[in-house]
Protein backbone atom coordinates (compact mmCIF):
# COMPACT_ATOMS: atom_id res chain seq x y z
CA UNK A 1 0.00 0.00 0.00
CA UNK A 2 2.85 2.25 0.68
CA UNK A 3 3.64 2.26 -3.53
CA UNK A 4 0.27 4.00 -3.94
CA UNK A 5 -0.40 7.48 -3.95
CA UNK A 6 -4.19 7.89 -5.09
CA UNK A 7 -6.68 6.62 -3.33
CA UNK A 8 -10.11 6.64 -4.17
CA UNK A 9 -13.95 4.84 -2.03
CA UNK A 10 -17.29 5.09 -3.84
CA UNK A 11 -20.62 4.12 -2.19
CA UNK A 12 -21.33 1.21 -4.37
CA UNK A 13 -18.09 -0.62 -3.40
CA UNK A 14 -18.16 -0.43 0.31
CA UNK A 15 -14.97 -2.13 1.52
CA UNK A 16 -13.25 -1.66 -1.45
CA UNK A 17 -10.02 0.98 -1.84
CA UNK A 18 -9.49 2.02 -5.75
CA UNK A 19 -5.66 2.76 -6.33
CA UNK A 20 -2.94 4.39 -8.21
CA UNK A 21 0.91 4.95 -8.02
CA UNK A 22 0.22 7.85 -10.03
CA UNK A 23 -2.51 10.02 -11.33
CA UNK A 24 -2.35 8.64 -15.09
CA UNK A 25 -1.81 4.92 -14.06
CA UNK A 26 -4.83 2.15 -14.23
CA UNK A 27 -7.01 1.47 -10.86
CA UNK A 28 -6.18 -1.68 -9.08
CA UNK A 29 -9.37 -2.61 -6.71
CA UNK A 30 -8.21 -3.91 -3.03
CA UNK A 31 -10.77 -5.25 -0.84
CA UNK A 32 -9.62 -3.29 2.83
CA UNK A 33 -12.09 -5.71 4.90
CA UNK A 34 -10.52 -8.37 7.04
CA UNK A 35 -13.54 -10.38 6.89
CA UNK A 36 -16.69 -10.84 4.67
CA UNK A 37 -18.85 -12.24 7.46
CA UNK A 38 -18.51 -8.75 8.67
CA UNK A 39 -20.34 -6.68 5.73
CA UNK A 40 -21.24 -2.77 6.13
CA UNK A 41 -24.45 -2.12 5.95
CA UNK A 42 -25.93 -0.48 2.71
CA UNK A 43 -28.64 1.52 4.70
CA UNK A 44 -28.33 4.75 6.44
CA UNK A 45 -28.26 5.37 10.19
CA UNK A 46 -31.33 7.33 11.26
CA UNK A 47 -30.38 11.01 11.74
CA UNK A 48 -30.73 11.76 15.35
CA UNK A 49 -31.99 15.21 16.68
CA UNK A 50 -30.32 16.04 19.94
CA UNK A 51 -33.00 16.97 22.76
CA UNK A 52 -33.40 20.23 23.38
CA UNK A 53 -31.90 22.06 20.62
CA UNK A 54 -35.37 22.38 19.11
CA UNK A 55 -36.33 24.42 21.90
CA UNK A 56 -33.15 26.05 21.91
CA UNK A 57 -33.38 27.12 18.05
CA UNK A 58 -37.63 27.95 18.50
CA UNK A 59 -36.79 30.28 21.35
CA UNK A 60 -33.72 31.67 20.51
CA UNK A 61 -33.27 31.71 17.25
CA UNK A 62 -35.88 32.25 15.24
CA UNK A 63 -36.43 35.58 15.60
CA UNK A 64 -33.46 36.04 13.65
CA UNK A 65 -34.51 33.95 10.43
CA UNK A 66 -36.77 35.24 7.59
CA UNK A 67 -40.70 34.38 7.84
CA UNK A 68 -40.72 32.49 4.80
CA UNK A 69 -37.77 29.96 6.23
CA UNK A 70 -38.88 29.99 10.05
CA UNK A 71 -41.14 26.80 10.00
CA UNK A 72 -38.11 24.76 8.30
CA UNK A 73 -35.18 25.87 9.95
CA UNK A 74 -36.50 26.61 13.74
CA UNK A 75 -40.04 24.18 13.56
CA UNK A 76 -42.45 24.20 17.24
CA UNK A 77 -40.89 21.64 19.44
CA UNK A 78 -41.84 18.20 19.20
CA UNK A 79 -40.96 17.74 22.64
CA UNK A 80 -42.03 20.13 25.63
CA UNK A 81 -39.37 21.66 27.17
CA UNK A 82 -39.31 20.20 30.35
CA UNK A 83 -39.47 16.72 29.52
CA UNK A 84 -36.57 14.11 30.28
CA UNK A 85 -35.69 13.22 26.56
CA UNK A 86 -35.76 17.52 25.76
CA UNK A 87 -33.50 18.70 28.78
CA UNK A 88 -29.59 18.36 28.49
CA UNK A 89 -27.08 19.82 30.45
CA UNK A 90 -26.12 23.10 29.53
CA UNK A 91 -23.09 24.11 27.46
CA UNK A 92 -20.73 25.73 29.61
CA UNK A 93 -20.60 29.21 29.00
CA UNK A 94 -24.62 28.83 29.34
CA UNK A 95 -23.89 27.43 32.94
CA UNK A 96 -21.29 29.42 34.56
CA UNK A 97 -21.96 32.71 35.83
CA UNK A 98 -20.14 35.81 34.33
CA UNK A 99 -18.60 36.66 37.88
CA UNK A 100 -17.06 32.66 38.20
CA UNK A 101 -15.57 33.77 34.85
CA UNK A 102 -13.82 36.73 35.72
CA UNK A 103 -12.46 35.27 38.78
CA UNK A 104 -11.32 32.65 36.47
CA UNK A 105 -9.65 35.03 34.23
CA UNK A 106 -8.01 37.06 37.10
CA UNK A 107 -6.89 33.86 38.16
CA UNK A 108 -4.93 33.15 35.40
CA UNK A 109 -3.64 36.46 34.69
CA UNK A 110 -0.23 37.06 36.12
CA UNK A 111 0.98 33.90 34.86
CA UNK A 112 4.30 34.58 32.97
CA UNK A 113 5.75 36.88 35.42
CA UNK A 114 9.41 36.87 37.20
CA UNK A 115 10.08 34.66 34.35
CA UNK A 116 11.41 37.16 31.93
CA UNK A 117 8.66 38.49 30.06
CA UNK A 118 8.61 42.12 30.21
CA UNK A 119 9.63 42.73 33.76
CA UNK A 120 12.39 45.54 34.51
CA UNK A 121 14.58 43.05 36.67
CA UNK A 122 15.45 40.41 33.77
CA UNK A 123 19.15 40.29 33.09
CA UNK A 124 20.45 42.19 29.87
CA UNK A 125 21.16 39.76 26.94
CA UNK A 126 24.53 39.70 25.82
CA UNK A 127 25.80 39.41 21.83
CA UNK A 128 26.65 35.59 20.29
CA UNK A 129 29.95 34.68 21.69
CA UNK A 130 30.02 36.42 25.48
CA UNK A 131 30.45 34.28 28.36
CA UNK A 132 27.16 34.61 30.27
Amino acid sequence: MKQFHHFRFHADSPGVCFVKRTADDEEVAFNILTTTTHAVPRDRPVALQPAGLDNKLYRQIRQYCQEDTRDVMCPHPSVPEGSSTASLKRCWSDSVSDTSVESVVENLRGRGRSRGCGSSHTKPKRGRGHPV
